[in-house]
C-alpha cells in the first residue's frame, strides 16, 4: 500500500491552512510528556490485550464493531450491521484471514490489509511508547497551527514504510489530530485518500487515557468519511473472554 512520504507533508499542510514553524522542544520532552499525560509506561506496559465495543457510522451506514487485539500479535474485529454479523477479519498463528459475514468461507486477506491490522496492534496496544524499540521512527516537524491551537507536530514511519502524522496539543500532551495516506478499508476497496482525524472525548480506561470519539475526513474533499465512538473497553481478559480465534475456533 503506498503512503506519502515526509516531503508531501508540506503543499499538504499549506493546502489545509496549516503554518509550519520550528520546533522547540526536543523530540525526548515532548514523547515523555505525553507518556505520562497517557497515563505513564506502566499503565502502559501492564495492557497485553485489549477489547473495544464501537459504534461506526459512515455515509448511508451505520455498523457496530467489536475489536481485540494482544501482544503476541493477534488481532480479530467483527463488524455487525443491527445483530448480523456481516465481516470479520483478523491475524492468527496461521496468518491473516477474513470472511464476508456469518456462515461465509473464512479466506485469505490481502497484504494491505495484514498490514492495516497490523498497524492498529501498534497504535491501539503501544500508541507512541518506545517506537526505536519496536523497529519504527519519529520526528519532530515543527510547530503547527491548526484549528486556532500551536500543535507538536510529530511525524511517524513505521517499519513497514507507513507514514503518520501526530498533532500533539500543547496543553494536555494527547493527540488532537492525527493524517495519513490510506484506504480506509483496503479489502473492501483500496483506494487511497488522504485522510485527517480528530481524536475527542478522552476519558482513563485501563489506566490509560483513551480517545472515545474520532472523526475522519477526505481531506480533499472534506467530507467526513466515518466517525467512531467507543461504547465500551476491557483489557486484559482470559483467553477465552477475548474471544479472538477465527471462525472455526483455531488460531
Amino acid at each position: 500500500m503506498l503512503r506519502f512520504p515526509l516531503l508531501w507533508l508540506l503543499p499538504l499542510m499549506t493546502a489545509s491552512q496549516l503554518t509550519i514553524h520550528a520546533a522547540e522542544l526536543p523530540i525526548e520532552s515532548m514523547l515523555a510528556r505525553h507518556i505520562e499525560a497517557m497515563g505513564g509506561a506502566r499503565a502502559i506496559e501492564a495492557i497485553e490485550n485489549i477489547r473495544v465495543q464501537l459504534h461506526i457510522s459512515e455515509p448511508g451506514v451505520e455498523l457496530r464493531g467489536d475489536y481485540r487485539a494482544s501482544r503476541d500479535g493477534l488481532v480479530r474485529i467483527d463488524i455487525y450491521a443491527g445483530e448480523q454479523r456481516v465481516f470479520s477479519e483478523g491475524i492468527d498463528t496461521r496468518g491473516g484471514w477474513q470472511q464476508n459475514g456469518a456462515g461465509s468461507p473464512v479466506e485469505p486477506m490481502s497484504d494491505a490489509g495484514l498490514r492495516a491490522l497490523q498497524q492498529g496492534i501498534e497504535h491501539n496496544l503501544y500508541g507512541l511508547f518506545r517506537l526505536a524499540e519496536r523497529g519504527h521512527r519519529l520526528e519532530a516537524v515543527g510547530r503547527l497551527q491548526h484549528e486556532g491551537v500551536n500543535y507538536h507536530a510529530l511525524q511517524l514511519q513505521m517499519a513497514d514504510g507507513f507514514q503518520r502524522l501526530y498533532l500533539l496539543h500543547p496543553a494536555t500532551w494527547l493527540i488532537d489530530y492525527s493524517r495519513e495516506t490510506s484506504a480506509l478499508h483496503p479489502d473492501v476497496d483500496a483506494s487511497e485518500q488522504q485522510l485527517e482525524s480528530q481524536h475527542e472525548q478522552y476519558v482513563q480506561r485501563c489506566g490509560v487515557m483513551r480517545s472515545m470519539m474520532s472523526r475522519t475526513i477526505d481531506l480533499l474533499s472534506r467530507e467526513e468519511v466515518q466517525q467512531s465512538r467507543i461504547i465500551d473497553i476491557d483489557c486484559n481478559l482470559a483467553r477465552e473472554d477475548l474471544d479472538i480465534a477465527r471462525p472455526d475456533g483455531k488460531l
